[in-house]
C-alpha cells in the first residue's frame, strides 16, 4: 500500500547519514527496536550531525553534496566523513569499527560476518522494491543462492508497506535486496563503496 502520510525523509536527503547508521546498528545490536536504538544513540547521531559539511544540502534533499566540483577531491572527503563517523560513534567502547574504500570487483567476496557496505546506487539501479534515485544504502548480508545482497534501505517504506526480515547467516535485519547484476558500474558511484568492519580489540 502507498503511504498517503509524508514521513521523515520525503524532503531531505539523510539516507548516507542513515546508511551509516544503519551499518552501526547492524554490526552492534542488529536486533534491537528501532525505537530504543534511536533513544539510546540520540546523542551519538547529534555528534554525527555536528561533523557534516553542508548540512543544509543534506536538509534541503540534496544529499550528501558537500559543494566541491573536483570529483577526486570529493571522493576524499566522503570517505574521510564516513570514517570519522564511525570513529565519533565507537568512541568509548572496546570495540572500534573503521570504513575504507573497496573496489567494486571485491563487493562479491565479503565476508559478512564481521562487516557490512556502505554504498551509492544511482537511478538506473532496481531494488527489490524499485529505484530509489541516488541513494545510500547499506548492506549487510548476502544470499548467494538468490544471487543477491541483503539491504537495510532508509527509504524503502516510502515506496511500499515493506516487511523486515531476518538474515538468517548474520542475524541481521534488512528490508530490501539487489540483485548482483544491479551492482553494474552503469548503476552505481563505483568510488562510494566502503567496507565497514569491526576492529579487533
Amino acid at each position: 500500500m502507498k503511504l498517503k502520510i509524508l514521513t521523515q525523509g520525503h524532503f531531505d536527503g539523510f539516507c548516507l547519514l542513515y546508511s551509516i547508521m544503519n551499518s552501526y546498528k547492524a554490526l552492534i545490536n542488529p536486533n534491537q527496536n528501532a525505537a530504543k536504538f534511536a533513544s539510546d544513540n540520540f546523542s551519538k547521531w547529534q555528534k554525527i550531525i555536528s561533523i557534516t559539511p553542508s548540512l543544509h544540502n543534506f536538509a534541503s534533499g540534496e544529499g550528501s553534496n558537500f559543494g566541491i566540483t573536483k570529483n577526486s577531491t570529493d571522493i576524499c572527503l566522503k570517505e574521510r566523513f564516513i570514517n570519522d563517523c564511525f570513529y565519533v560513534l565507537t568512541e568509548g567502547r572496546k570495540s572500534k569499527i573503521s570504513s575504507s574504500r573497496l573496489i567494486h570487483e571485491k563487493v562479491y567476496d565479503i565476508d559478512f560476518s564481521k562487516s557490512t557496505i556502505i554504498i551509492c546506487v544511482n537511478e538506473n539501479a532496481q531494488l527489490e522494491h524499485g529505484s530509489a534515485g541516488d541513494h545510500w544504502i547499506s548492506i549487510v548480508g548476502i544470499d548467494e543462492e538468490n544471487c543477491k545482497f541483503l539491504v537495510c534501505c532508509s527509504f524503502s517504506h516510502h515506496e511500499q508497506s515493506t516487511v523486515e526480515r531476518n538474515d538468517k547467516i548474520t542475524g541481521r535485519i534488512y528490508n530490501n535486496t539487489i540483485h548482483f547484476s544491479e551492482l553494474k558500474k552503469s548503476k552505481i558511484y563505483v568510488n562510494s563503496i566502503q567496507l565497514v568492519s569491526i576492529e579487533s580489540a
